[in-house]
C-alpha cells in the first residue's frame, strides 16, 4: 500500500497525474487500515480491489465500493478471470461475474452498480498450465461443397457465447445491467401509481393520514418495495 508521501512522489514524478492504490482485501485489518489513512490524499483518483480468481465470495466488495464513494473516491473491481477457468475455479468466467455481481449488490446500497464511478477491469491471466488450443470461436465455415444451412433467426446474444471466455462475463454484467433497469422502471411505475390513488383520495377525511403514508412509502428501500410487488 502507498504511503500518503508515496503517493505525492508518483504523482510529482508524473506530472501530477492522479494515482491508484491496489489491495485485496477491505473490510478488517492493515489492508483497511492502509487504505483508509490516505482516502483523503487529493491526488488519489481511486482503489483497486483485485477479487482473487479462486475467491468463491467476498463479503466486503460492496461495503467497499460504498465507502470509496463516501471519500469521493472511484473503486476499480480487478476480477482477473483465468484461462481455463472452469478446472482451475470450478466456476466458467460467465458464473463468477453473476457471482461478484450478486456479491456487490447483496452488501451494498441498489444503486452501487449504477454509479458511473464504480468501474469493472477484467483481466485473463495466464493459467501456468499445459492445456490443448480450445476450439476457434466462432467455428470455421463449412466448405464449398456443403450447402449453407439456413441462418436461423438470431437468439440472445447472451446465450450465443461459450460461457468460459471474458466475452461470456461481459455479456453476464450487461445483462445485469438490463434487468436492473428493468427493475428500475417497475419500481418508477409502481410509486406513480401510489401516487395517482392518493392524489385521487384527495385531502379530505376519508384518508387523513395521506401525506404520512408517502413519505414513509419515500422512505422505504427499492428492495422493500419490489419485494411485495408481484
Amino acid at each position: 500500500m502507498l504511503t500518503w508521501e508515496e503517493i505525492d512522489e508518483v504523482s510529482s514524478a508524473c506530472g501530477g497525474c492522479k494515482v491508484l492504490l491496489h489491495t485485496r482485501m477491505y473490510n478488517s485489518g492493515l489492508w483497511k487500515g492502509g487504505v483508509d489513512t490516505v482516502l483523503a490524499h487529493p491526488q488519489l483518483l481511486g482503489v483497486v480491489f483485485e477479487r482473487a480468481p479462486t475467491s468463491l465470495a467476498i463479503a466486503d466488495l460492496g461495503s467497499f465500493a460504498e465507502a470509496m464513494l463516501a471519500a469521493g473516491k472511484q473503486p476499480f473491481f480487478l476480477l482477473p478471470f483465468k484461462a481455463f477457468g472452469k478446472d482451475l475455479t470450478g466456476m466458467t468466467a460467465a458464473e463468477q461475474m453473476h457471482r461478484f455481481l450478486r456479491g456487490v449488490d447483496k452488501h451494498s446500497s441498489p444503486s452501487v452498480l449504477d454509479d458511473p464511478r464504480v468501474n469493472i477491469v477484467i483481466a485473463r491471466y495466464g493459467t501456468g498450465l499445459s492445456h490443448l488450443k480450445p476450439p476457434p470461436f466462432p467455428p470455421p465455415s463449412p466448405s464449398p461443397s456443403v450447402p449453407p444451412q439456413p441462418p436461423p433467426s438470431p437468439p440472445s446474444p447472451h446465450k450465443q457465447i461459450p460461457p468460459d471466455t471474458v466475452a461470456a462475463a461481459v455479456a453476464v454484467a450487461l445483462l445485469a445491467r438490463d434487468e436492473r433497469e428493468a427493475r428500475r422502471r417497475k419500481l418508477r411505475d409502481l410509486r406513480e401509481r401510489e401516487d395517482s390513488a392518493l392524489e385521487a383520495l384527495g385531502e379530505g377525511a376519508e384518508w387523513p393520514h395521506r401525506g404520512e403514508r408517502k413519505v414513509r412509502r419515500d422512505q422505504r428501500s427499492d428492495r422493500a418495495m419490489l419485494a411485495g410487488t408481484p
